[in-house]
């Protein structure tokens, strides 16, 4: 027969052993997005469906792709019973233009799709990825800039999200064939937006798994 004090260590022992291998398996995905020059923001409900996208003339996806072209993130959130789902997706190949004819950006049109990841924060489902599209047509309604610069940090389950920014905007209405759309979650028509130029926009996004 065992004796008591040598079931304890053993026990013991065995919880250390599934804490290091706990450790040892899990790890940490992390997405990052740099955004510059001219971009627009947009967003927008459908029931208890949100998006928000934001998209940049010039983008570098990643750290080390020093390799610019024009991005964009989107973010996002659909609360139903049964699921908190929270999506991200951020991209480096979307089609960017602008009309500047003077200081102030007039006009944003930008469009793309990416390939989001969707998790159930509340842990009931599985993860899944889907294609997202996005037409984004902005334009000012003012030609005075506002600045707006910060640091922001929230958290979705095991999704941190991380956003430095230093920036300035202007108001803008949302034009006609502005959507964005998830094929399993349906279309969200936006209802606000800005435009503007923006110094520096860093994104980043870690998943624990």
């Amino acid at each position: 027969m065992m004796k008591p004090s040598s079931a304890k260590y053993t026990v013991a022992t065995s919880l250390v052993v599934i804490s290091i291998l706990a450790t040892l398996t899990a790890h940490a995905d992390t997405s990052t997005l740099s955004g510059s020059g001219i971009y627009g923001d947009m967003s927008g409900i459908n029931g208890t469906l949100r998006f928000d996208v934001s998209a940049f003339e010039s983008a570098e996806k990643g750290k080390s792709n020093k390799t610019k072209s024009s991005g964009a993130y989107i973010y996002g959130t659909n609360y139903v019973s049964g699921a908190c789902w929270f999506g991200y997706t951020l991209t480096n190949t979307i089609d960017f233009s602008a009309k500047t004819p003077g200081r102030f950006t007039q006009q944003v049109i930008a469009s793309g799709s990416s390939i989001m990841n969707w998790s159930d924060i509340c842990g009931h489902n599985p993860p899944f990825t889907e294609e997202v599209t996005f037409n984004m047509i902005l334009n000012a309604v003012a030609d005075v800039d506002a600045p707006n610069w910060g640091t922001t940090h929230q958290e979705y389950g095991d999704i941190k999200v991380n956003v430095h920014y230093n920036e300035s905007y202007v108001p803008a209405d949302i034009g006609d064939g502005s959507n964005i759309t998830s094929p399993r979650f349906g279309t969200v028509i936006p209802d606000f937006g800005s435009l503007g130029k923006s110094k520096e926009h860093v994104v980043d996004i870690t998943q624990q798994h």
